[in-house]
């Protein structure tokens, strides 16, 4: 099985951390193969027809120093981390036509500039009404476009959908493989945390249907709350998250997909660097559980 996880810069950059400097510790740390990386479109064409692949330069030739690391590139209007919709502001006045144009032309600049890659991730839950936009991505839009990157594109197409709110067999009946993203513990708006105690039985049952055409895309490895992590009490945070979930979930997802990825590493990173001795602590602590986890997969897999 492969294990490994999300990582936005935009997301470390917005808990205050060195995003460069704490990606090129992940890999130092030699735990994952494979790095799923939202591609912030709003951050790579500010202006239609200007683009600034400069960060994605960095992580992919940071990445190609570790020849056991794969990266999965996620690209669209959709992508991971909210408010879930990373697009340029000048896109809001365009047609459908002009929309799913210039995805195209983006989508191909891409591909022109890393030719390596050989799976593509296109939007995040694309079909899951949550995130801000003015224009939703619609079925019609979702499905023209990734019909028509197909003539640009001869690798694999995937994306991603909602274990809770998706419709898993529409969306595989247009892409070629679907990450499933799961979120035991959530705090909700009733201002409960909502256990999801049957959500890793839900899955089996969808693994035994699809079979190889689903993995875990997201599996929930940090604090799921109406307000920023920042002001969240410990009591808080292990409401949703702790530490020892990291290996328990793991462990009710063996045998039932190729790739499990972790969400939250970023959180990890950010208490790894906070100045309270307790939440130094509790980061080491999901540090030590990938490990056990890795290790774990590493027997299993000889």
């Amino acid at each position: 099985m492969k294990i490994g996880l999300t990582f936005s810069n935009r997301y470390c950059r917005h808990l205050g951390l060195d995003w460069k400097k704490t990606y090129q510790d992940i890999l130092d740390r030699g735990i994952f193969n494979t790095v799923r990386i939202p591609i912030y479109w709003d951050k790579i064409e500010p202006s239609s027809g200007e683009f600034n692949w400069e960060n994605v330069d960095f992580i992919v030739n940071t990445t190609k120093k570790y020849t056991k690391i794969r990266i999965l590139p996620v690209l669209g209007r959709k992508t991971p981390r909210w408010p879930e919709y990373h697009e340029p502001v000048w896109l809001e006045n365009c047609t459908y036509q002009s929309r799913v144009d210039s995805f195209l032309q983006y989508f191909n600049k891409f591909i022109e500039r890393y030719p390596n890659f050989k799976t593509i991730q296109i939007e995040n839950e694309p079909l899951v009404d949550f995130g801000l936009a003015q224009i939703p991505i619609s079925i019609k839009e979702f499905t023209d476009r990734v019909q028509a990157i197909r003539s640009l594109f001869k690798g694999e197409i995937i994306t991603s959908d909602s274990i809770e709110w998706g419709n898993i067999s529409r969306t595989l009946s247009i892409v070629d493989k679907v990450g499933i993203n799961i979120y035991p513990r959530v705090y909700t708006s009733t201002k409960k945390v909502n256990h999801r105690s049957n959500i890793f039985r839900k899955y089996r049952r969808l693994a035994k249907r699809y079979q190889n055409r689903l993995f875990v895309a997201e599996l929930q490895a940090e604090p799921w709350w109406t307000s920023h992590v920042k002001h969240l009490t410990s009591k808080n945070i292990r409401k949703t998250i702790k530490p020892v979930y990291i290996y328990k979930y793991y462990k009710k997802l063996t045998k039932h997909t190729d790739t499990l990825l972790y969400w939250g590493v970023e959180w990890w990173y950010y208490q790894l660097n906070s100045k309270d001795y307790n939440s130094r602590r509790e980061g080491e602590e999901y540090i030590k559980q990938i490990e056990k986890v890795c290790n774990h997969n590493n027997k299993f897999d000889k």
